[in-house]
């Protein structure tokens, strides 16, 4: 296994195999960190099949053969996806950025149907908890965070 370093919320690593007849295949082995909420991740995976029955270029979740999608490993929920070739673009060029735009919109209309819920942990009373998790910290970053993260909670108590 090799681990990947584009990875930012969770520990992916590459898995290459290889069969008796010399054919090889390719997936990514995800564990996820203490922070992700468990019972959240059906939700993700089942969207990620809903858009790739609808012709999304999306992983798909390799199930063991009692179709559990997570299994628990070094204490952590863990799974196991199709590898996608591809590589990560770091200065996207005006092109790049245009087609990610209609993928965006191609993707937005293949969730259309997804039944799928999920209550959004960054709504206005995620962000409120997150600010009270920095405490009085803001200014330490910056003089006068703290006053401009005040703001932006209130504009978004009043907008939301």
């Amino acid at each position: 296994a090799k681990g990947i370093a584009e990875g930012v919320e969770n520990s992916n690593y590459l898995l290459e195999t290889t069969g008796a007849d010399g054919s090889g295949h390719r997936y990514i082995l995800t564990l996820y960190e203490k922070r992700v909420d468990e019972a959240d991740l059906p939700f993700f995976m089942d969207l990620l099949a809903h858009l790739g029955a609808r012709g999304c270029l999306v992983p798909r979740f390799i199930a063991d053969t009692d179709g559990k999608r997570l299994q628990p490993l070094g204490g952590r929920p863990a799974c196991l996806l199709e590898f996608l070739t591809g590589l990560s673009v770091t200065e996207p060029t005006p092109a790049q950025a245009r087609a990610c735009g209609v993928a965006l919109g191609e993707l937005h209309k293949a969730a259309q149907g997804f039944v799928g819920e999920r209550r959004n942990a960054l709504d206005k009373d995620g962000w409120h908890a997150l600010a009270a998790k920095c405490g009085d910290d803001f200014d330490q970053i910056a003089p006068g965070l703290g006053a401009r993260v005040a703001e932006e909670l209130a504009f978004l108590d009043a907008h939301w």
